[in-house]
Parts: C-alpha cells; structure tokens; sequence
C-alpha cells in the first residue's frame, strides 16, 4: 500500500482539470503502470522511467507527478525530474503522447521522517532552482515544482486547495505569451504566482 500516492491521486482527479484527461498509475489507485519512452516506439531499449499520474492536454502531455515516499535524497528526486524530461512520449494501447512544448514536473515527497531541525525542505529549496536552470539551459521547456507533506498535511482542504490550483495553473497555460521570471509565472496581463515547496507551504514547515 502507497498511502500518500493515493491522497494525492483523489486530489489531482478532485480538481476537475477542464478540457483534460488525468491518468493515475496503479500506485496511486488507478489500473495501469504510466510509461515515459525516448522514442515515439514502446520497447524495452526505449522505454526510460515510470511516474505516478500524468496529464493530457490536446493530446499531450502537460503535467507529470511523482510522489517519493521515502528516498528523497537530490539524487533520486533529480534523476526522476531529468529523465523524465529525456522521454518525451508516453504511449498507451498503441497511441504515443508526446511531452507538451510546455510541460510541468511536479514532485510530491512524504516528510513523515523528518524531524523538526531537518535541512532537507532547505536543501529541496535549492534543488527547486538548480534543476529548473539546468532544464532551462538545456533546451527542456519543462518548469518543475517540489511539495511537501505528510498524510496529514495533505488531508487538510488549504493544502488540498493549493496543489490542484497549482494544476489549475499549469493547464490554463497556453503555450505562448508566458515568461518565466524568478519564481513566478508571469502570464499577460495578470502576472499569476506559481508556488514553490509547498502545498505544506514552506512557512508552515
């Protein structure tokens, strides 16, 4: 049982993201395994990482979500990000879907095991900024997000609330008249924050 995977697969489908189709994997409640492949052919050579749920927008993909319950080491949360931006298709019965030119990784990790004095959430800061400018400096137009929490962090409707508008965010967003600037997502006219480390924000860490 992966406890954690299933809140956070109730909250994605509770949003009720409009004009999109939410596939969960079997670890987050849904009834198969969510295949990421380099090419636009499925096979063993080509097939590079699993992840939790994705999100198809116009017959793409526009968010993936992983969720680490307990190896949330730089190692194991960068590897995850990175090679998810390496296969840029997930094929289902035949069908490849390719990474939208515009895409969202967002990684949800379990602080069941963290103490209080803990510098992993600050160590997670910087990850959230290294791994965005690598992403950027490499021709990977793929924003990435960390939130944070335990089941009970996650069980509360504020914490609920502010992952699924994060996603609401993401899938609102066309692919041109953005800017990204810092750490927020600038959308003409209004500029609309995108939050960082949280959904058990980090000032409530």
């Amino acid at each position: 049982m992966h406890p954690l995977h299933i809140i956070i697969g109730k909250i994605i489908l509770g949003a009720e993201l409009s004009g999109c189709q939410v596939i969960l994997g079997k670890d987050c409640g849904g009834d198969q395994n969510i295949q990421l492949f380099c090419k636009d052919e499925a096979g063993y050579a080509t097939r590079f990482c699993s992840v939790d749920a994705i999100v198809l927008k116009d017959g793409k993909v526009k968010v993936i979500i992983e969720i680490e319950e307990s190896d949330i080491r730089p190692m194991a949360l960068c590897g995850k990000a990175f090679v998810s931006a390496l296969a840029p298709h997930f094929i289902h019965q035949g069908k490849s879907y390719p990474i939208a030119p515009h895409a969202f990784f967002i990684q949800v990790i379990d602080t069941k095991e963290l103490s209080p004095r803990s510098s992993k959430l600050p160590q997670c800061q910087h990850l959230i900024e290294l791994v965005r400018e690598a992403l950027s400096t490499s021709g990977r137009n793929m924003e990435y997000d960390i939130f944070h929490g335990d089941i009970a962090e996650f069980e509360r409707p504020e914490s609920r609330r502010e992952l699924q508008d994060h996603l609401r965010i993401a899938c609102s967003l066309s692919e041109p008249g953005f800017v990204l600037s810092g750490e927020a997502l600038l959308m003409p006219p209004a500029p609309q924050p995108v939050p960082t480390l949280t959904a058990a924000s980090a000032d409530r860490s």
